[in-house]
């Protein structure tokens, strides 16, 4: 007989497993035919609606272009620039 008795006792276990994957978001600026244009392209976005801002460095706040996406890629027309661009990306 044995020296435990299993009828009285209760026996639980649990497990519980977090699994995080992170894909890399691209971003790519294209040239296209009119000089005045380029188009922001993103794939891989991380979130299932986002907004971008971009901005030519030289401009005040108050230009900046907004485009919201709910999309995972997603390509924007954004004015060609020499002095370079401010893009935040902001996801909800």
């Amino acid at each position: 007989m044995s020296p435990y008795n299993w009828s009285e006792s209760s026996l639980s276990a649990s497990a519980s497993m977090r699994i995080s994957l992170q894909v890399p978001t691209q971003v790519s600026l294209r040239q296209t035919e009119d000089p005045a244009f380029d188009v922001l392209c993103m794939k891989r976005m991380p979130a299932a609606y986002y907004h971008i801002y971009v901005r030519d460095m030289e401009a005040p706040v108050s230009a900046d272009s907004i485009f919201i996406s709910k999309h995972q890629s997603a390509c924007f027309p954004v004015s060609a620039s020499k002095a370079g661009k401010l893009v935040f990306i902001v996801a909800e």
